[in-house]
């Protein structure tokens, strides 16, 4: 989506495409997306798949550094009766294309971090997993399978 530079315009880079239609499909904000495989994944779309799914109460797809892939995708979960990650992890190839689905799943234990702003902090899950994966797990965060 274009930037608007005549007027008392403000951009927050959301991204998207206009279908044959002209409808409108917004994808996500362009500072969220994650490059994987060589391809644009956008958090937004996995974490609102993830966020339909019962017992998912929170969501939050982040990525890491991966040699091979230049971005591992991780799915951070809360909920109190979560489905299996095995489960989800299919019904997320079935529904969105294969690399889009998170190839490590964590559970959050306690409460959701969020910024002032309520929204999620993902800074401080992406912390967490690259804590957990240096051998150093916050008691709040588990491998989920």
């Amino acid at each position: 989506i274009g930037v608007l530079r005549d007027g008392p315009w403000l951009s927050v880079r959301d991204m998207g495409h206009i279908d044959a239609s002209g409808l409108l499909h917004l994808a996500g904000r362009e500072s969220r997306m994650l490059v994987t495989q060589g391809k644009n994944l956008f958090p937004e779309e996995v974490e609102a798949w993830l966020l339909a799914q019962p017992g998912v109460a929170q969501a939050s797809v982040i990525g890491l550094p991966d040699a091979l892939r230049g971005l591992r995708i991780h799915a951070v979960l809360h909920g109190a009766d979560l489905p299996a990650a095995t489960a989800l992890a299919a019904g997320c190839r079935a529904q969105l294309e294969a690399f889009k689905t998170p190839r490590r799943w964590w559970r959050r234990q306690g409460a959701w971090p969020q910024t002032r702003s309520g929204k999620t902090d993902t800074a401080a899950l992406q912390a967490a997993v690259a804590q957990a994966l240096a051998g150093q797990p916050p008691a709040a965060l588990q491998p989920w399978r």
